[in-house]
């Protein structure tokens, strides 16, 4: 008989993996990523990336408005007059979004760092 069952992680959150079919004898626990010491280290900007994607968005809708008031003051275009002012405030509320999320992610990154060091220590002082 064919049971499906999810995939536990023993650290305490569930692995959000689909319910797969599995047999009696498959079924295992997986250790969590964070905590195995064999995982390779992910790069530096891959904890910045969201932020990164917020910005770039936020320059493009900048650039937008920016396009759009230029067309729009040379008589290029018929756009309704709160179109571009509407780009530039949304397209400069996501580029400073960016730019206050990456120390927050940098300091909740070395604070995290600092707690497995000392979570590290006190186990190994025992």
């Amino acid at each position: 008989m064919i049971e499906y069952k999810a995939l536990v992680c023993t650290g305490g959150h569930q692995n959000r993996a689909p319910l797969l079919p599995q047999t009696e004898d498959s079924v295992r626990r997986v250790p969590c990523p964070e905590l195995d010491p064999n995982t390779p280290e992910p790069p530096r900007w891959a904890y910045i990336h969201k932020p990164i994607i917020v910005m770039v968005m936020g320059a493009l809708m900048l650039g937008a408005g920016a396009v759009l008031i230029l067309l729009h003051s040379s008589g290029v275009t018929d756009t309704p007059h709160a179109t571009a002012p509407v780009c530039l405030s949304i397209g400069m509320m996501f580029v400073v979004v960016g730019l206050v999320w990456i120390p927050i992610l940098k300091d909740k990154q070395r604070r995290m760092g600092l707690g497995a060091r000392s979570t590290s220590r006190s186990l190994s002082s025992v």
